[in-house]
C-alpha cells in the first residue's frame, strides 16, 4: 500500500510538472528541536531533498507545488532519533517582477508520510523499530508555513 501511495503521488507531480513553467530541484539542511519537561534535548540535523514545478497565475499570484524527502529528528540526553517523511507542499506566492529580482510573501500548506524511522541509544546501540510496534508514532503529519524570499534573475 505504501509503494502505491508513493508511486501515485509521484506520477501526480511528474504529469503536473511537464505542464509547469519552470521546474527545480531543492535541498536544504534541517534542524529541528524538541521540548520535552525535565529532559536536557539538542537540536537535530537533517537534511532534504526534493523537485518542485511552477506554475504562474495572475497578478503575480503563483503556485508552486513539491515532492521532498525531508529527515527529522531528536535527540534527548542520549537518545537519538531519526525519521524519514515523504512530503508534498504546495506554496502559494505572491511577490512583485521587477527587472533582475522578484521578492515575494508565501504561504504553504503540507502533506507528509512516516516512510523510516530509527532510534540510537548511547553510541553502540541501534534501534529499528518494526512496523508492529510504530502504534505510537503517528505516520501522517501536516503542517503550514509562512515567509518571504526572493528570486534572482527568474533564475536561482
Amino acid at each position: 500500500m505504501k509503494k502505491l501511495f508513493t508511486t501515485l503521488v509521484m506520477l501526480a507531480c511528474f504529469s503536473i510538472a511537464m505542464s509547469a513553467q519552470q521546474i527545480g530541484v531543492t535541498a536544504g539542511f534541517t534542524s529541528s528541536n524538541t521540548k520535552i519537561k525535565e529532559l536536557n534535548s539538542n537540536s537535530a540535523a537533517g537534511y532534504h531533498v526534493g523537485v518542485v514545478a511552477k506554475f504562474p497565475l495572475i497578478a503575480g499570484l503563483t503556485v508552486q507545488p513539491g515532492l521532498m524527502y525531508n529527515m527529522k529528528g531528536t535527540k534527548l540526553e542520549n537518545i537519538s532519533t531519526n525519521m524519514g517523511y515523504v512530503e508534498v507542499p504546495v506554496q502559494v506566492q505572491w511577490g512583485l517582477d521587477l527587472i533582475f529580482l522578484r521578492p515575494y510573501i508565501f504561504a504553504e500548506p503540507f502533506v507528509g508520510y512516516m516512510v523510516k524511522s530509527k532510534t540510537d541509544v548511547g553510541s553502540s546501540i541501534s534501534i529499528n523499530i518494526p512496523k508492529e510496534k510504530k502504534e505510537f508514532v503517528d505516520k501522517l503529519e501536516y503542517g503550514f508555513s509562512l515567509g518571504g524570499g526572493v528570486e534572482v534573475a527568474n533564475h536561482f
